[in-house]
Order: C-alpha cells, then structure tokens, then sequence
C-alpha cells in the first residue's frame, strides 16, 4: 500500500468519525473538530466539500478560522465556505461569505476575481439590482480582460433591465437611462460565451428594453432573434411579442414592419384569436406601405393585384368586423385598374348596410358607369347620392347629370340641373354650365335666353370657350337685329386664333366695318388683315397690294418699306403671278430705300432692275451713288465696266473719275493693270483732258514701284526704274537713287551697285562722293573680288570730307580697318590663336583701345576656335571687356554668349544666372527670344529639379504670349506646365486650379483633357465633391478615345463620386465604362476595382428590386 493511498484511508476513517462526533455531540457548545490538528480539520473541510457535504463543510470552515486565527489557511477556507454557502443555496450568506474574504484579503491573487464576480451575480439573483450593478462595474473595471467579463457584462444587464424594470412602474423617465445601459451591457456580451438559456434571456430582456426606449427596430431585431429558439418559448408568449411589435410599428407608422408583424402572425399562428384581424390589418398596412413609398393613393396594376389579394384573404375569413371598410378599399384600388371589378366591390360594400363610406362609393360609383358607357346606371347613383342630402359632392352631381341628359337626349332635364346648379350658387363649373345651357337654348329656339346666358358667360375674365360664345352671340344680335353689337361680338372672337384667320368671319367683318365704322377703322381693319401671314396668299394679296399702293402715295416711304418688309410673301406671290407688278414694286422700294439712306437694302433692290429699260438710267444712277456711300469700290468698278460694255447710259468724264477713285482703292494684283486699262480708256474718250491724264501718269508709275517693292522684285524694280530714268520719264533724285541701290543690295548684285553709282554720278557727282556712297562702292568691289579696286574707294572715303558726326565715326572705323589689315593675312590662314592673343597682348600694352569694333573681332575670333578653347576664350573676351566697360557685358546678347558658354563648359550654375538676367532683360514683344530663352533656363531648372524657379520662368513666357497675337495652344501649354508644377511639386492647390483652368479651353487635346481631369482632382482634395463631380460629367461629355487612360481614371473618379452620393444608377454606369475601356495595362488594376465595384453595385440593385417587388 502506498503512502497515498494510506493517508486518504486515514482522512476518510477520521471523516467519518468527525462527523459521528458531530452527530452525537450537535449540543456542545464547542466546534466539533476542535479536537483535531489543523491539517486534520482542513482534510475535514477539503473533503465535505469535495463530497458536497456543504452543511458540514461550512461547519468545519468555521471551526478551523475559529481554532486556528492565524492559520495558514484562513484565506482558503473563508473562500470554501462562501461558497458552500451558495451551492446550498443560501445566497444571502455566500454573498456576506464573498464580503468577509474580500474584507480580510482585499489584494487575493487567487480568489478575488471570481469572488468579485459571483457576488455581483448572486446579488443579480437575489434581486439586489443597484447592489448587483455596482458589484459587477466594480469587477469589469478591476478586472477588465477577465474570462468571466462576457458573463459580467451579461448579468450587469439582466440586472440594469430588472431594475429599469422596477424604476419603470414607479415614473418611466427615471427608467429610460437604465434601459439603455442595459443594452449597451448586453451588446458588450459576447453571446458564444453564455449559456443557451442566458442567450435567450439576453434577446429577451435586450428587445424589451429597446422597446421601453422606443427604438422598435432594434426591439425586432432582438425579439426577432429571440423567436429563432421558438423550441425555448411558449406560443403565447411568441404571439404577444409578435403582435406588440406589429402595433407598434403600426403606431410609428413604419408600415412596411408593421405588415411583415401582421404577416408573421397570420402565418406562425393561424389557429389564434388574433390571426383573423391581422390578416386585415396585414392588409391595412401593406395599403398603407404603398401610398407612404408612392406618395399617391392611385397605385400601379402590380401592387393594386398584390393588395386586393390580401384584402380578399380576409374576406375568406368570413369575418364581419372589417368587411366593409375591406370591400370599400377593393373598389378604391381597383378603380384606376379594373372598373368592372371596382364596381362589383362598391356593389358589395352597399350590400353590408354600412353607411361610413356611402357618399364615396355612391360618387365613384356613378363616374365609374359614366366610364363604362352605362349613363342610366350613373343617373340612378348621382340621383341616390343627392336624394340622400349627401353635400361633399352634390355640386358635382348636378353638373354630371346635366351631361348624362344631354347624352341621353333628356335637353329638358339637362336645363333644369344647369339651371339649378347656377341658382345653388355653385361656382366650380359655373362658366361650363352657361355655356351649355346656351347651346341647349339655341337648340330650344329661345335665342334671348341665349343671349342673355352668354353675357353673363362672358362677363369678368376669358374663359375657355369665349371664342365660340362671342362668334354665337355675334349670329344671335344679327339674328335680332342689332348690327353695332354683332360687329363687336364678331370683332372679339376675331381675337381668338381659332377665327383670326376665319375667312368667312373676315368677309363678314368687312362687311359690317364698309356699314357701320369710320374709314380709318376700316384702314386700321385692312392693316391688320394684310398683315396676318397665317392667312392665304390669295385671300391676303388685295388687301395688301391696296394698302402698300396707299403708303407710298402718301410719300410715307418709311412705312412702305417697312410693311412689305414684314410680308416677303406678297413680292414673291407677285413675281409668280404678276412680273410686272413685281418689278414695279421692288423699284418703288429701292427708290424708297435710297430715300432713306438705306444703301445696302437700296442697291440690292436696284440690281433686280438696272436691266430693265425703263428703270435702268435711274437705277444706275443711285446704284453709284450707293456703292459709294457703302465704299463698295469693286462694285462701282463693275459697275462702270457694264456702263461702258453696254454703252447706256453714256460715260461722262464725272464717271472715269469715279471710275479711277474707286480702283486706286482696290487693294487686290490687278489693280495696277485695271487703272492702266481705265488710263487707256479715258485717253481714247477725251484726250483732251490731259490735267486729268497726266496726274493719272504720274500715279501710276509711283504704284508701279511700290507694287515691285511690296512684292519684293528686286530685279524688277532695278530694271523699271533705270528704264523710266532713261526714257526721261522721272529723274533719279536721291529718293528713287535709294530704291534702286537698295533693290540692288537686295540681289546682291555688286556690279548692279557700282554702275547705280556710276548713273546718280551723271546726275549728281557731289551724292555719289560722299562718306558713305564711297564705303558702298568699297564692299561692292570688295564682294566681287576686286581687293585693289576696294582699298581704292577706302583710301577716298579717309581722303574724303564727313558731312556729318555719323559720317565721321564711319571714317574712323575705317581707319581702323585699315590700320587691321595687318592681321587679315591671320584671318585667312584661319590662325585664330594668333589674333586673340595679338589683341590681348596690344589691349595690355595700351597700343590698341577695346572699343566695340576690336571686342568683336576679339569675339568673332575666339568663336572660330573649337571645343572648350572655344567657350573659355569667350568668357575670357567678356572679362577682358568688363575691365574696360562693364556696363556692355550687362547687355542681353552678351548675357546670352555668356550663358551659352558657360553651359558648354558644364556651368550650369553660372549658366543659369547669365540665362536669368537675359531673360528678365528680354522686351515683352520679342516673344520668339522669351520662349528660347525660356527653354534654355527649363533644361538648367530641371537638372537641378528647381520647380519654384521654373514657374517662374513659365509664368515670364505665359505673360509675353499673352500680350502678343500668337496662337492661344501656346499659351495654354505655358498655364499647363505652371500648373503641373504647383500641383504636384509645390503643393500650391489654389494656384495650380487657377492655372490648369487656364490651361483648358474645353476641347479634346490630351493637355487640355488632363488639365481639367486635375482640376477635379484639386476640387476633391478641397473638399468640394459637388464641384468635382460637376467638373467630371463636363469632362465626360467630351470626345474622348476609350483606350486613353484618362477615359478609364474620369469613369472611376465619376463612379466612385456617385457612390459616395448612393446615385447608385449613375455610380454602375461609370465604373462600367472604366471597366470596358481598352485601356493601356497599367490601369488594368483600377478596371478591375471598377468591374468589382459595377458587379457589387449590381447585386445590390437587384436585391432591393427583389425585395420590393
């Protein structure tokens, strides 16, 4: 036997005698186990509990805190004993048991967490709430990741609920915050973490307190969930809660719940007292569902099918407490839909004896057989309805019963409802009433009573059959003879456009007006008809041509033209009809025209009969004097041409002259040759006139040299000009010895200079000595070789007398040039080393000035040189110049070289300063300079990736295009590239909106398209989705290609918008087209987002579609 096993045998044999002891000795004061050791008494405690002895397990605890106070075991047996406490079912003393350990052991690490929290439970089931709740706050907070938190939290809300409970029967309000802590308790409890019977006290006691908070849907939600163990509950109890929230979503007047309550209980408990009413109520509802989602009480077909077959389940019930208000909704729903169906329902509600609806039905009834074309039918109900003294729609019946015994041929009926409906006082139909009743009294022969119906029919405001009133009432005052009144009444219903253009209306009214009205009414009456273009041309054209005879008569040309002018019709009647006629007036009117002053009108008039013999002397004449008003010079020249071909009328010396006047204003290739032939006319018509003639000479041969310079025929002119000068017809003065040298100069023709020279010498021998004649002559031979030939003409231009300070500094230079020669022979050996370093070595020396002539030799030469040599000699050249005169290296063009070479020679910092300066030097209207330099800069900038400085230079181009008149894409490409840069490498939003809109002038271009696209992106990262959105759907109106990327970004950017807006319709038709774009591969991902978002979208569509069909 083992030491173990031994031992157990002993505590048990000592159990058993503890507790005989305890049996026999129950009377004695003192602890039964008193006798033992303490280890003994703990195996006593330990195994009587163990054995579930709790009665002796809580005796031996006490015995052993009471033999032993300062046992090692106190904390142990204080915990046993609590807790046979509860096991036994005596909860008051477990929880005083949890108090005394927590009280003697306030820091336990092995027993105060789950003392803490059967507390709080017991104190829960013992109905301590508030001591319960505070115990388990207590235990979350000092135990927040416990392993009983999800019962804690479960047991503070059964807890918190019961109390609300409690608090709810005393005053509700004090309950309200209590309820809803116990739903947030609850919510917090992890529901796989309970017992079944917790789960379902948890769904139970969390929809009863959602609906004590009046938050129904969550108490459906619950309770909904609750019914899921309908194994667990009781019918009647399922039932309750079913109907309590079909009332009260019936009560908050969410019908659509209230109908799916109503429902459930029809079908979970058909057998009930309470099947039969919801299934009426289940149809009230779904009624009620439909007029709230439609706004209307007049439904589509479907959903009026869907509720009539609810209704008509409570029918079949054979339930007599709704069946009329049921049989009158059939009618109602069935009325817009199926009137015989209708019908047979109203019939039915009748047949129930209720009278709560009778009025309505009795009314619908009575228009449901006016539809159905059985008028006796309606007669009977409208007949019924006002026999009963009904007043809701008595006015109404009157007025339809009228009409049902015009139908039915009963006129005598009809006038009697008319007429007491009009002396009811009614005023809803009051004008359609008389109306009638006239009709009815014309039919009687009763025509004063006509009449006098009609005028109380027409007096106060238009009404809709005033036309056809005031046309009777005109027949009627004929009929009883009173003349001036029929006019009236004829000329009001001309007022309606039904008559205005009535022929025989209008025959009558002429008529009465040729009778009874003054001439200038009857005018008035022939103006207003001759004007009216709806008439015929036919029945219209007399009246017309009498009255536009009559304006011109009166010299009123204003008012003829004027006239005619608003009837084009009548002149092309005429001309189909009437040549003549035709050609008579369109004289008369440009006659008229040119009267006015009215030259483009008066001409066009004129030209349509200039041919005609007896119009054309008096046509041309104005048409000349019209085309010159108008400044119309070719049509005055044509028109002279025709003049003269024609020989009628015959040409005057005033007509060449005006002839001349207006081709010397033509500016076309002909015009020269056209004023050439004039020339030759005139001379052969009167060659007498030489004044005019030779001044005619003199200005041709003047347009003949600007002709040749403006069309740049050097040679042409060369040639004309020697020619004239040799046929004497000008002499080569300075002016025309200037054209001929610079025609010369042009052509480079360097011998056509020297013999030019050669000719103004036979003229003027002093002109062609002079300073700068002489140095022309010197570069001319020079250009042809003759070196010996040029030194000559140098030597004489050094020989020669300056006129003047410009003469003298052109002397000086060219005694520089000759002083140079010595390094020409350099130059031509192409030895460039050798004349940079001469002239450095002579600017040192002081032999030789660095003037402007010698820098550019410098620099001429230091640019022949190749490689680095070549950009370091022309930094050098500028040093050397800022020592002497630093000023000029400032200039734009040497900033420029110097930036130049210096970028050649990796500078680039240097670079981009010399680039800068010029730039900021460069004038605004050189902008071809601007955008070189610009782009030089752009280069340097984006090395050193400079954003801030290249929108500055862009923003410099940008302002430069702008003030020139070069193409606006430029520009635009300028706000694109500033925009660009502030968007993604500044972060300066607001500028770069600014500018990108700029960039877009609303076409297709990619830059214009990616411009806009930013700027809604810029809109969406300001918050402004509304603009973003409006700015996307603008952008998508344009041609865009499907395999662009923007296409596929604009489409997503669109559909994400209007989802986030719930426009669920417009958010599938974007991401669609993001999806099915033939985009490159690198968007192949947003697609496939756009194709997942689509098919979401989709499936939600279809699910709510489902749901409400």
């Amino acid at each position: 036997m083992s030491a173990s096993e031994f031992k157990f045998r002993n505590i048990t044999a000592l159990l058993l005698s503890v507790i005989l002891c305890f049996w026999t000795a129950s009377a004695v004061a003192q602890c039964w186990t008193s006798d033992l050791s303490e280890d003994e008494q703990l195996a006593v405690a330990r195994e009587t509990f163990e054995t579930e002895l709790f009665a002796e397990s809580i005796e031996a605890a006490k015995c052993y805190l009471d033999e032993f106070p300062v046992g090692n075991s106190r904390e142990e047996m204080l915990y046993l004993k609590a807790e046979s406490f509860r096991k036994s079912g005596k909860l008051n003393d477990a929880v005083k048991g949890y108090d005394e350990l927590m009280i003697s052991y306030p820091a336990s690490n092995e027993y105060l967490e789950k003392v803490m929290f059967d507390k709080g439970v017991l104190q829960a089931r013992i109905k301590k709430y508030p001591d319960s709740m505070n115990s388990l706050k207590i235990f979350l907070l000092k135990f927040p990741d416990s392993s009983y938190s999800d019962e804690a939290y479960y047991w503070l809300g059964y807890a918190t609920s019961y109390h609300a409970e409690l608090l709810r029967i005393k005053n509700r309000e004090m309950a309200l915050p209590e309820f809803e802590a116990a739903t947030i308790n609850f919510i917090s409890s992890n529901p796989k973490s309970l017992s079944q019977a917790q789960q379902l006290e948890r769904l139970r006691l969390l929809g009863r307190a959602w609906w004590f908070l009046e938050d129904i849907t969550q108490a459906a939600e619950a309770w909904e969930k609750y019914f899921d163990y309908s194994n667990s509950i009781s019918q009647e109890e399922a039932l309750s809660l079913k109907f309590q929230l079909a009332t009260g979503f019936q009560k908050d007047k969410n019908y659509a719940q209230a109908e799916k309550w109503y429902a459930r209980i029809t079908k979970d408990h058909p057998d009930s007292e309470l099947a039969t009413s919801s299934s009426f109520w289940r149809a009230e509802m779904a009624y009620a569902k439909a007029v709230q989602q439609e706004k209307t009480t007049v439904l589509d077909s479907n959903s009026v099918k869907g509720l009539v077959k609810h209704y008509q389940q409570y029918i079949n019930k054979n339930d007599n407490e709704h069946l009329a208000l049921a049989y009158y909704r059939i009618g109602v729903l069935q009325r817009s839909h199926q009137s015989n169906q209708s019908i047979s329902a109203f019939n039915e509600y009748i047949a129930t004896k209720d009278d709560t609806y009778l009025n309505e039905v009795l009314y619908q009834l009575g228009y449901l057989y006016i539809e159905t074309k059985r008028h006796k039918n309606a007669i009977n109900s409208f007949e019924e309805y006002l026999s009963k003294g009904y007043k809701t729609h008595a006015e109404e019946m009157l007025y339809q019963l009228g009409y049902l015994y015009i139908e039915t041929k009963h006129h005598k009926n009809a006038i009697n409802s008319f007429e007491e409906y009009l002396s009811k006082g009614y005023k809803t139909h009051a004008d359609e009433v008389q109306y009638q009743l006239g009709f009815l009294y014309i039919k009687n022969k009763q025509p004063k009573k006509a009449i006098a119906v009609y005028e109380q029919y027409l007096s106060g405001e238009v009404k809709e059959h005033s036309a056809v009133t005031q046309l009777n009432l005109g027949s009627l005052y004929l009929e009883t003879k009173q003349p001036f009144l029929a006019l009236a009444a004829f000329e009001n219903a001309r007022q309606f456009s039904q008559y205005r253009q009535n022929i025989e209306l209008l025959q009558t009214l002429k008529v009465l007006y040729q009778e009874t009205a003054s001439e200038a009414k009857y005018i008035k009456f022939l103006k207003e008809v001759a004007a009216d273009s709806k008439l015929t041309e036919n029945d219209r054209h007399e009246f017309q041509t009498q009255l536009f005879l009559k304006y011109y008569d009166q010299n009123n040309c204003g008012k003829f033209i004027s006239e005619l002018g608003k009837n084009p019709g009548y002149l092309k009647y005429s001309k189909n009809s009437n040549l003549d006629e035709w050609q008579h007036f369109i004289f008369l009117r440009g006659s008229c025209n040119f009267e006015e002053q009215s030259w483009s009108e008066a001409r066009a008039d004129l030209r349509e009969v200039r041919n005609k013999g007896k119009y054309r002397e008096q046509s041309i004449s104005m048409l000349l004097e019209a085309h010159k008003q108008l400044e119309d010079w070719k049509s005055i020249t044509w028109e002279l041409q025709d003049v003269f071909e024609r020989k009628s009328p015959a040409m005057t010396i005033d007509h060449y002259n005006l002839w001349i006047f207006s081709a010397q204003r033509r500016n076309d290739s002909q015009r020269l040759e056209r004023i050439k032939i004039i020339f030759e006319r005139w001379k052969d018509s009167f060659p007498e006139d030489k004044e005019n003639l030779e001044r005619l000479q003199i200005y041709i041969t003047e347009s003949r040299l600007q002709e040749l310079t403006r069309e740049e025929n050097w040679k042409g002119l060369s040639s004309f000009i020697r020619s004239e000068v040799q046929a004497g017809r000008i002499n080569l003065d300075e002016q025309r010895f200037n054209q001929l040298l610079f025609a010369e100069k042009k052509l480079g023709n360097w011998s056509g200079i020297l013999s030019a020279y050669k000719l103004l010498q036979m003229q003027d021998s002093e002109l062609s000595g002079t300073v700068g004649a002489l140095i022309d002559q010197a570069k001319a031979a020079e250009n042809m070789g003759e070196k010996e030939l040029s030194l000559k003409y140098y030597q004489l231009v050094i020989e020669a007398k300056p006129l003047n300070e410009e003469e003298k500094v052109k002397q000086n230079e060219i005694k520089q040039f000759m002083a140079n020669r010595s390094f020409q022979k350099w130059i031509d050996r192409e030895e460039w080393s050798k004349v940079t370093m001469a002239i450095y070595k002579e600017v040192k020396e002081n032999k030789r000035k660095l003037d402007d002539e010698n820098f550019k030799l410098l620099l001429f030469a230091e640019n022949q040189k190749t490689g680095r040599a070549k950009y370091n000699g022309i930094l050098d050249a500028y040093a050397l110049l800022e020592k002497y005169d630093k000023q000029k290296t400032l200039t734009l063009e040497s900033q420029i070289d110097q930036g130049y070479a210096a970028e050649k020679l990796g500078g680039y910092k240097r670079a981009k300063i010399y680039y800068r300066r010029a730039l900021n030097k460069a004038p605004d209207e050189n902008v071809d300079l601007i955008l070189q330099l610009v782009g030089e800069l752009k280069r340097l900038y984006e090395r050193s990736k400079d954003h801030k400085s290249l929108v500055q230079i862009y923003k410099r181009a940008y302002g430069a295009l702008k003030k020139s008149s070069g193409p606006k894409k430029e520009l635009r490409t300028y706000a694109y590239l500033i925009g660009y840069h502030q968007f993604f490498h500044l972060k300066q939003n607001k500028n770069a909106r600014i500018w990108l809109l700029r960039s877009d002038g609303g076409g297709t271009s990619a830059q214009e398209l990616q411009s806009a696209y930013w700027v809604a992106k810029l809109d969406q990262l300001a918050k402004k989705p509304e603009i973003a959105l409006k700015r996307l759907k603008e952008l998508s109106g344009r041609k865009i290609s499907k395999k662009s990327p923007l296409y596929v970004q604009i489409h997503f950017e669109l559909g994400t918008l209007f989802h986030l807006k719930e426009n669920w319709d417009s958010a599938l038709r974007h991401f669609r087209f993001a999806a099915k774009a033939s985009a490159p591969e690198e968007f192949k991902n947003i697609q496939k987002v756009a194709e997942e978002n689509a098919k979401q979208i989709a499936d939600y569509l279809k699910s709510i579609k489902a749901s409400q069909g």
